[in-house]
């Protein structure tokens, strides 16, 4: 029996063709095994059939082939050919889901492939340019504000206040003697008695009155006319109050009611934290009445803040004060005793307090944020509570408080931050703390334990303090404070009336009666109704409404709705979806493997070669016969 030669390129369709044939019967095998008519060849071999259609002397038999062992899976596709550039495009192109891909690869005609590559290629281009407009719009991180109302039990805010006299004139003893001189020179009668003795000395050294000749009245010289309170004239002693030049925005005369009173401040401040302390009102001289919600508070509910500008100033706050109603009846009440035979006119040219609502736990400023309120009047201060939520990076800038409220032990707010920075710089820079902040230099050290350093008062001293503050005002000083994250605040009405009337008088009366001595008793039973409700005020804080204005800010372009965007732009352009892309991304990365494969196919391919000359050689074997064992029947029939 003979054995054809396939055809090559038949054979070599077959992976790594080698060139091997099958398995044939030989001579040896003829003789030794027996013929069996339904023999069979084995399952992995493939026939080829004579032109008959008959099993007989031409037939081959072609193994399967099957890779080499040192062979690598990845250089063959799934049917087993060896992987090309040109397969993997092929078969990128007839199965992807992409759409305008299998029109380029299945279209007969040049044209009609050109017509496709240009409609794809376009919309490639169109969809690109909407991707870079949605990814634009972004990654700019614009942001918007949302506006909720919201209803629940509202937390109290904290009650800051301050008598507007720092100082009580019976306590001027307990102070140095530059300042009971200073405060004995400022009093009202005396500078009326001053500013009297000059009128008169001009009047002396003009001479007697010349009787005036007929003619227009001679107009006074162009220029400011001098107030009443501008003839006073003190040794003053603050060197603060001259601002050192270049760093003032508008110059001129400085006014002296603002020179009395810094001058003052400035000796005030100079004393002992303790004596000052003692010097001011205190909170069980002047709490009459407290109660929030009907419930009465005691003097022990305050925590005092001493001020330079104010003295002692008193702080509210407790965490129990919770509003669960609105109105009046459902705030706090407040009745305060002034002691207005104690103020130093001059000092405290009116009558009342300071007050500031602010929020818990956060740094109390009245002399900034503080509202007037006037004695001889009840007071109503009504009270919405605004929320607001702010994003951070990398929509805006904002800060949660944390590092701040660890470091000093106080709620975060914008202000705050920057008060805290500036003196810090002051602290650091010029190695003393601003005399008028002692409190808040307090604050500061005791976050820093150790670093105790002394108020700044020499004129190098005050010359380093006045540069750093007025760098700040003008901006060439910067501190790193950002809104908070999160803050409430308090938009206030006030609305007041007439208080007490005259039979509500007599009962304060008897409330001091009460605490005082005798002797003050009936110097206030003598009192005149005028006089007597100038020593008193009257204050309700309360929520007008347990609604609530919650604003948040939210990102204007939503990561879901970019995300979908870009889902809708490439499904109209191209029509891809998930899928798709998973095709795509197989794609490349069957390209990335054919890349990656090439230098080692470059030397698989010459072991091909040899396996395929191997081939061609035992092809042209000629394979015997077999010894004819059968009848001369079986062989007329083309049996083997």
């Amino acid at each position: 029996m003979s054995i054809k030669r396939s055809n090559s390129k038949h054979l070599r369709d077959y992976p790594g063709y080698s060139g091997n044939v099958t398995h044939v019967f030989d001579h040896d095998d003829a003789m030794d095994k027996p013929y069996h008519r339904n023999w069979e060849p084995p399952a992995d071999y493939q026939e080829s059939m004579d032109p008959s259609g008959k099993w007989g002397r031409d037939i081959t038999f072609h193994q399967k082939y099957s890779p080499p062992s040192n062979v690598g899976s990845d250089q063959y596709d799934s049917e087993g050919n060896p992987k090309t550039f040109k397969r993997v495009l092929t078969r990128f192109a007839g199965r992807t889901s992409m759409q305008g891909i299998p029109y380029i690869h299945t279209s007969k005609t040049w044209y009609a492939k050109l017509v496709w590559v240009v409609l794809l290629l376009g919309a490639l281009c169109v969809m690109g340019i909407h991707l870079y407009t949605l990814s634009s719009s972004y990654i700019m991180f614009e942001k918007q504000t949302k506006v909720q109302l919201g209803f629940q039990n509202l937390k109290f805010p904290s009650i800051t206040f301050c008598n507007v006299n720092p100082v009580r004139s019976s306590m001027i003893s307990k102070g140095r003697k530059e300042l009971k001189d200073y405060i004995r020179t400022i009093r009202a009668d005396a500078v009326a008695s001053s500013l009297k003795n000059k009128r008169q000395q001009n009047n002396l050294n003009q001479g007697p009155n010349q009787q005036q000749s007929p003619g227009p009245r001679p107009q006074p010289a162009p220029g400011r006319r001098k107030r009443f309170i501008d003839s006073f004239e003190y040794n003053f002693t603050n060197t603060r109050r001259q601002e050192p030049p270049g760093f003032n925005f508008f110059s001129g005369q400085t006014s002296t009611l603002q020179d009395i009173r810094k001058e003052f401040t400035h000796l005030f401040s100079s004393e002992e934290r303790a004596t000052r302390i003692e010097m001011g009102h205190s909170i069980s001289d002047m709490l009459v009445s407290c109660a929030f919600s009907g419930v009465v508070c005691n003097e022990s509910f305050f925590r005092i803040h001493p001020t330079s500008m104010y003295g002692n100033c008193y702080t509210l706050e407790n965490s129990a004060f919770v509003s669960f109603r609105s109105g009046p009846s459902n705030g706090l009440e407040l009745i305060l005793f002034l002691e207005t035979d104690e103020h130093i006119s001059t000092i405290a040219s009116g009558i009342g307090t300071q007050f500031q609502i602010h929020g818990e736990n956060t740094w109390p400023d009245p002399e900034v944020d503080g509202m007037s309120v006037s004695a001889t009047m009840e007071t109503s201060i009504g009270m919405r509570m605004l929320e607001i939520h702010r994003m951070s990076d990398p929509y805006g800038k904002c800060d949660d408080g944390a590092v701040f409220k660890a470091k000093y032990g106080k709620q975060y707010t914008r202000k705050t931050c920057e008060t805290f920075c500036v003196h810090e710089r002051i602290i650091n820079r010029c190695g003393c703390f601003d005399e008028l902040k002692e409190t808040l230099y307090r604050n500061i050290n005791s976050s820093e334990p150790g670093r105790d350093v002394p108020p700044c008062r020499t004129k190098t001293q005050m010359v380093c303090l006045q540069e750093i503050e007025s760098r700040w005002e003008t901006g060439l000083f910067q501190c790193n404070c950002f809104n908070p994250c999160q803050e409430r605040l308090y938009e206030k009405n006030t609305h007041s009336r007439t208080w007490p009337s005259d039979a509500y008088a007599n009962l304060l009366v008897q409330y001091l009666c009460n605490n005082k001595n005798e002797t003050e008793c009936e110097r206030f039973e003598k009192m005149s109704y005028r006089d007597l409700s100038r020593n008193f005020m009257k204050v309700n804080i309360f929520f007008d409404d347990l609604n609530y204005e919650n604003i948040t800010e939210i990102p204007s372009y939503e990561d879901v709705q970019f995300y979908s965007d870009i889902g809708g732009t490439v499904g109209l352009w191209v029509g891809l979806s998930v899928l798709s892309l998973a095709e795509v991304a197989q794609f490349l990365w069957e390209i990335i493997q054919y890349l990656l494969c090439w230098r080692r196919r470059k030397t698989q391919k010459t072991e091909e070669i040899d396996d395929r000359s191997n081939w061609d050689a035992r092809m042209q074997m000629r394979v015997p016969q077999p010894i004819n064992r059968l009848s001369g029947r079986d062989r007329d029939n083309g049996l083997y």
